[in-house]
């Protein structure tokens, strides 16, 4: 349900930004925009780099972070959904059961009439 709004929210938006006559912006895409760097990237290159390699450090560190979290919340929904379904199978023997026994208490009903 989440990610359904979350599409018509995208959808929506893209929509009233074209109809406003604004580019919609893609993932994967760069924006039109220039931008310039500090000047003190501009005498000392190396600074950037560190920058940018501590910078994209961090974004994969919390990147890793977030996986890792994401796959313990799936394996916990697992083991709920994996004890539901034994105890649905169990439900669905009980019935099953109930089901004969009733048929067979049901056939005689309708000899011994």
């Amino acid at each position: 349900m989440y990610a359904r709004c979350l599409g018509l929210d995208e959808k929506y938006g893209e929509l009233i930004g074209l109809l406003k006559g604004e580019d919609v912006m893609h993932v994967g895409q760069t924006s039109r925009q220039r931008v310039d760097l500090p000047s003190s990237y501009s005498s000392d290159t190396s600074k950037f780099i560190d920058d940018t390699s501590s910078s994209l450090d961090g974004h994969s560190k919390a990147f890793v972070d977030k996986v890792d979290e994401m796959i313990k919340e799936v394996d916990e929904h697992s083991a709920i959904w994996k004890g539901k379904l034994t105890e649905m199978k169990k439900q669905a023997e009980h019935i099953m059961a109930q089901r004969r026994n009733l048929a067979s208490q049901l056939f005689d009903f309708n000899n011994n009439i």
